[in-house]
């Protein structure tokens, strides 16, 4: 799914406007620190210091790749691909 088609379905409920504008600023060379300020949630369950998930209200989850610039799981580490959305419920491992 598209990351427009994702979004389309989301703007009956308000969300899609503030949701956009976070992901506007997750570009490849942002940092996890920069990426963190704005997805303050992590998702549950196991993560990877090369792949972490975020949760946001009305379940979705953005999942970020990182590249280890600055040593692992580090505010300097940084974004090396697009971000993928889940629609889906919160993972509670």
């Amino acid at each position: 799914m598209t990351l427009t088609a994702f979004l389309a379905g989301w703007i009956a409920l308000g969300h899609a406007d503030a949701l956009n504008e976070k992901l506007a600023s997750v570009k490849p060379g942002a940092t996890r620190a920069e990426v963190e300020a704005l997805f303050k949630e992590r998702d549950g369950g196991a993560q990877s210091p090369s792949s972490t998930r975020y949760y946001e209200p009305t379940n979705t989850v953005i999942e970020v790749s990182y590249d280890q610039t600055g040593g692992t799981w580090t505010p300097d580490n940084r974004v090396s691909a697009p971000p993928v959305l889940y629609h889906r419920t919160r993972s509670t491992l």
